[in-house]
């Protein structure tokens, strides 16, 4: 492997999350999708990264989008426990999407007709948004730093996030 140098910027800069989805990308061995969560102080390097196979079966991209969201959740409130205990104060944090329909779900508008299941399993998310602990922002695809924790990415593209994400090549 290539070792990668890290940036690190003060603990006062905002918390950025950058939560992506692919929807079946398992086909032959499950149908179920795969997530990556990616989070950073500012434009700092990663403080915190994951790429995980999604737990459950979905139904849609914008399901499995919102399975990703929730999974941020649950990492950001010990984030923001820690954040307390090493007495810095709670700061604004930034949670970016690619996908318009989740952002609109995890605003707690759902459609009963068309997502009835999801309710009652994300509803930390939803109060966390509804109470301003999480600022939902909505990023083009091609600017989601976290889609190479969900997909094949090409190299080009994988030396942008690099540079992105304040990481150089040693």
């Amino acid at each position: 492997t290539i070792a990668v140098k890290f940036k690190y910027v003060p603990l006062h800069e905002p918390i950025k999350v950058y939560a992506d989805a692919s929807h079946n990308i398992h086909v032959g061995e499950s149908t179920r999708g795969h997530g990556g969560l990616l989070i950073t102080v500012g434009n700092s390097a990663p403080i915190h990264f994951r790429s995980f196979k999604l737990k459950t079966y979905t139904r849609s991209s914008s399901e499995s989008e919102l399975l990703v969201l929730d999974e941020a959740g649950t990492y950001l409130s010990w984030l923001k426990l820690l954040m307390v205990s090493l007495s810095a104060s709670p700061r604004e944090i930034k949670v970016y999407q690619d996908n318009i329909s989740t952002m609109v779900m995890s605003s707690g508008k759902l459609s009963f007709k068309n997502s009835k299941h999801l309710y009652g399993k994300h509803t930390n998310l939803i109060d966390a948004v509804k109470k301003g602990d999480i600022v939902i922002e909505h990023l083009p695809s091609k600017e989601m730093l976290a889609d190479f924790l969900t997909k094949p990415t090409s190299r080009p593209m994988l030396d942008d996030i690099v540079k992105k994400l304040s990481l150089t090549y040693l």
